[in-house]
């Protein structure tokens, strides 16, 4: 849980991964004033590819993201990523390619097979309705992970970052959370409902990689905001005997219910 008392303003920046290739990352940013009932979008949801032969910086991200007028106001904010792909491999995944030993079979359910799942990610299916999230190793969705992962090990690393909940520290001023539009929304295609629907940038085509973007950086600013700005609610927190996140991560969702 984040302490917003030393903040004036929480921005959030969201990130609709792509794969290593192509055009396919999208980034928006929006910001909430301590105390307001209002967002303020601080640039235009923007597509961008990444580059050849390094990796994206914070600043890279945060350029693409932010009108030149409003990068000052980083400073005085307290800063959340809300990024939309998995930040964290299966547990037993990464124990069976390191060599280790793996109680492998087929499950009854598809989701409860653990090389493929996380338990965010079961948790995510049983309680909202069976929505299920794509598989970090089964899935296409690898390539994004590995773009997400690569990039957030190095901004914790040269930028300060800090990833939540696996390095969880209430003093943190720049963080970085998953996320996943998908859960506000009915379909691929569908449109978000309230209160989501009214906060998002005008004009703003659906389907499209810049929606899911701009729905992330919401996200990001209910991070940071945990429930003091009114019309979003607190994300849902990891529950206390799910100890398996601090090396999986967690998707941080709005509660049951929210924009359906």
């Amino acid at each position: 849980m984040v302490q917003l008392m030393d903040f004036k303003r929480v921005i959030g920046i969201g990130w609709d991964v792509g794969g290593w290739m192509g055009n396919k990352q999208d980034v928006a940013s929006v910001t909430w004033k301590v105390g307001s009932e209002e967002l303020e979008w601080l640039g235009t949801p923007n597509q961008f590819s990444l580059p050849i032969g390094s990796l994206l910086s914070t600043q890279m991200l945060i350029e693409k993201a932010v009108a030149k007028n409003n990068i000052e106001l980083l400073e005085e904010s307290l800063v959340v990523i809300g990024i939309d792909a998995p930040l964290g491999f299966p547990t037993d995944f990464v124990q069976l390619v390191s060599g280790e030993t793996v109680e492998c079979f087929r499950p009854l359910r598809e989701i409860d097979n653990k090389l493929a799942y996380r338990d965010t990610d079961r948790h995510i299916y049983n309680e909202l309705d069976n929505k299920k999230p794509l598989s970090a190793t089964f899935d296409k969705l690898g390539n994004n992970c590995t773009v997400a992962v690569c990039h957030i090990n190095k901004w914790c690393k040269e930028d300060g970052y800090s990833i939540h909940p696996m390095t969880n520290n209430p003093i943190d001023k720049k963080i970085i959370i998953e996320v996943y539009p998908a859960l506000v929304k009915p379909s691929q295609v569908g449109e978000v409902k309230s209160p989501l629907k009214e906060l998002l940038p005008k004009n703003i085509p659906y389907p499209s990689d810049a929606y899911d973007a701009a729905i992330c950086a919401i996200m990001a600013v209910a991070y940071g905001a945990d429930g003091k700005f009114l019309q979003l609610p607190k994300l849902i927190h990891p529950p206390d005997h799910l100890d398996s996140v601090n090396k999986e991560g967690w998707i941080y969702h709005f509660p049951r219910g929210t924009c359906t």
